[in-house]
């Protein structure tokens, strides 16, 4: 991710802490990393029974689990100090992941073999409302801790192909994203900053479609299809 943002010349320590005190509006940008924490040995064993080389089948859950996170974000400070401020607004996190394996199938008919591609490429979308809450250390605003949570309507699309045939897999539930982090003013109105947490939802309810048929899906209440990910992200605030 790139940006340019009220690029300028270093502030004075007095010019900072009064374009900090007034400010009670931002606009954030964020591009990261995400890791899947679930378990993906149920799916590992689905695509093996399916006849695909356990090696293969593990090869794919691996490259699976890794995310590219980006996100925007617009808040406005309810309170602000010198010490804190506490702030809401709305959010939106896009998570793609995927990965893409060729291989052998044995459909296990004891004449055949298949050859064909396992993908999967996975797209989710959470718009949210956010609330946020940030320490200064110092009275100047320069540097600030903060915590961020932010929870709201979650969809998914997993756009799979197994050997020959192509389907597409989507839903909808309730997600969220908190993170701690780590900012620091570095121009005038413009911050940087560095946060790790968690994002994503647990999902029962899909939607199943192929060339032919929509199929409604739903997993027994104990059961869930979890996009939970560890996230690390950079970004990129203007204050104004």
């Amino acid at each position: 991710m790139s940006a340019s943002i009220g690029m300028g010349q270093p502030l004075s320590s007095d010019q900072q802490t009064i374009t900090a005190k007034s400010k009670r509006f931002s606009v954030r940008l964020s591009s990261g990393y995400g890791f899947l924490i679930g378990n993906s040995d149920d799916s590992r064993n689905e695509l093996i029974r399916m006849g695909l080389d356990p090696k293969l089948a593990t090869e794919y859950y691996k490259e699976y689990r890794n995310s590219l996170l980006t996100g925007l974000s617009f808040q406005y400070n309810i309170v602000n100090t010198d010490w804190l401020t506490f702030g809401a607004g709305l959010s939106y996190t896009n998570t793609i992941s995927g990965s893409k394996k060729e291989g052998r199938l044995d459909p296990q008919d004891g004449v055949n073999y298949l050859y064909g591609i396992y993908s999967e490429d996975i797209y989710t979308n959470l718009y949210a409302f956010l609330l946020r809450f940030s320490f200064y250390p110092d009275r100047k605003k320069i540097t600030t801790i903060f915590m961020e949570s932010s929870q709201g309507l979650l969809s998914y699309r997993n756009e799979m192909i197994r050997g020959s045939d192509a389907s597409l897999l989507t839903g909808q539930t309730l997600g969220f994203d908190s993170k701690i982090g780590f900012g620091v003013m570095i121009f005038k109105n413009t911050w940087i900053d560095l946060s790790g947490g968690i994002t994503g939802g647990m999902m029962r309810h899909f939607t199943l479609r192929n060339a032919y048929t929509s199929t409604k899906i739903s997993f027994p209440e104990n059961q869930f299809e979890s996009l939970l990910k560890l996230s690390m992200q950079l970004g990129v605030s203007y204050k104004f």
